[in-house]
């Protein structure tokens, strides 16, 4: 018996007619890790004729993402989450901005690192052509069957504090005196803190929908590691379906986003006034802001603008998902779903990766603690 590792994901109708050629046993034993015996090639779940990409071009996309791309940004985002976290510790966590900052990083550092894990595998493929789908490896089916939520929920937590963020400076430059009042570092604390919980919370209860089983093809001899759909699924269909498609699945991405864009917006808009206000007046005004403020407010309107640019595909994808039925991991265009899920994935790796480039050359103080760092680790050799 030849021995391979593929990866194949099955939605509820076909994996309702792969459990009804099992025995009662077998079925029962899906859930676990065991190899079970099936007939997965009376299965067609794809028609690669209908699809508008190959998929050559879509498993050699997948495999440069997750085998390259994705390892080159752990690499930049693990240390650069690491500082940035220990940076906004020194500044202070009683200061609320500083708070934001350092619980965004701590989910990065969170997200990018278990990005890595699900494909480090992936870097010892010998055959590069092999489709994403359609690789199953130990560490993926650890992530997929224990922490997934963990991953997931990392996703939107980290799009959650990226909306506080923006929602917490454009309060601050419209009502700068009365933000000062209503928004104290324990109250922007205990929203992070409960709305994550919530995130992390409904995905883990999302995940629960899929499960990675060990699977022994009857006609090609071969083992295959099949993403199944759980006992748990399908006894709360219709509760998991929502939550996971139209909460999670297209919900929040446009809602965080849309928040994001428009409080970003007025913030530049209110922001460019204030500082007409401030050149114009030779008096310092209460209701203005300080030039540290406009500085900070600068700073974190760029990190905005950088969230942007990254989730935008995200919006466009889930959006598409509703237009066209065929995109999907079953449909006709599947290479095409595939591809874009991997790019889309990169988007966010790279938004969780390079928020040190917007801290440093934007925000001169922590450009000053980072070199202050430095030159202390270099007296200490």
């Amino acid at each position: 018996m030849t021995w391979t590792t593929e990866y194949m994901n099955i939605d509820s109708s076909s994996y309702a007619v792969l459990s009804e050629s099992l025995n009662e046993t077998e079925r029962d034993q899906m859930p676990r890790s065991l190899c079970l015996v099936v007939n997965l090639s009376a299965f067609q779940f794809h028609d690669e004729s209908k699809d508008v990409m190959s998929a050559q071009v879509s498993s050699v996309v997948n495999n440069v993402i997750h085998a390259v791309l994705f390892p080159a940004l752990f690499f930049i985002g693990f240390p650069s989450n690491m500082v940035n976290m220990v940076v906004f510790f020194r500044h202070g966590l009683k200061q609320r901005i500083n708070l934001c900052l350092f619980c965004l990083s701590a989910m990065d550092l969170i997200f990018v690192t278990l990005a890595f894990l699900m494909f480090v595998e992936k870097m010892g493929d010998e055959d590069f052509t092999t489709s994403y789908r359609d690789s199953g490896r130990i560490t993926k089916t650890f992530v997929n069957n224990h922490v997934l939520g963990l991953y997931t929920g990392a996703i939107f937590a980290s799009n959650f504090i990226s909306s506080v963020i923006a929602g917490e400076r454009c309060l601050c430059v419209v009502w700068p005196l009365r933000s000062s009042a209503v928004l104290k570092t324990k109250t922007i604390g205990m929203v992070i803190l409960v709305g994550s919980l919530f995130l992390f919370g409904g995905r883990f209860l999302a995940e629960m929908k899929y499960h990675i089983v060990c699977v022994v093809d009857v006609a090609t001899g071969s083992a295959s590691n099949l993403v199944t759909m759980s006992e748990f699924y399908r006894n709360n269909q219709n509760l998991i379906n929502a939550l996971d498609g139209t909460v999670y699945g297209l919900g929040l991405p446009v809602a965080f986003c849309i928040f994001v864009i428009i409080t970003t917006a007025i913030t530049a808009v209110n922001l460019r006034k204030s500082s007409e206000f401030q050149a114009e007046s030779s008096s310092s005004s209460a209701t203005t802001l300080s030039a540290r403020n406009v500085a900070v407010t600068r700073m974190l309107i760029y990190l905005s603008l950088q969230y942007i640019v990254c989730c935008l595909p995200n919006v466009f994808f889930r959006l598409s998902l509703v237009v066209f039925p065929e995109l999907s991991p079953t449909g006709n265009w599947a290479n095409l779903y595939f591809f874009l899920i991997a790019v889309i994935g990169m988007c966010g790796v790279v938004n969780s990766s390079l928020n040190v480039v917007v801290y440093y050359f934007f925000g001169s103080k922590y450009r000053e603690t980072v070199k202050e760092m430095v030159c202390r680790c270099r007296k200490s050799k």
